[in-house]
């Protein structure tokens, strides 16, 4: 299992964002790599963020279930908002984890009384 990486996540949902403004556009053969790009982003989160690295992939099962996802119409049964609250989800873990960084090293900086 790979490393969890935070910004490789993001790169692969920013993929997702951006390939559903094709296929909004009206290029549904576009469908089978946002799935990919799901894909993606959910393993660069599965070690160290399992939880969220699950939301992602439920999000991907239920949209490769969609039948309508598949056919012209796709742009309506794939434009989803819920890319867009993980992307900020995984930026307010990373906000949460610099702060525990800076906490620690003030900690081990502290001048000794």
């Amino acid at each position: 299992m790979r490393e969890s990486c935070l910004d490789c996540a993001r790169k692969h949902l920013g993929i997702v964002e951006a390939v559903m403004d094709e296929v909004y556009l009206g290029y549904s053969q576009f469908f089978w790599k946002i799935i990919g790009e799901m894909n993606e982003a959910s393993s660069e989160l599965l070690k160290k963020y399992p939880e969220m690295a699950a939301i992602i992939r439920d999000r991907r099962v239920e949209m490769m279930k969609n039948r309508r996802a598949r056919k012209k119409d796709a742009s309506i049964a794939l434009y989803d908002p819920k890319i867009l609250e993980l992307t900020a989800l995984l930026d307010s873990v990373e906000d949460q984890e610099i702060e525990l960084e800076i906490a620690a090293e003030q900690a081990v900086n502290k001048p000794s009384k």
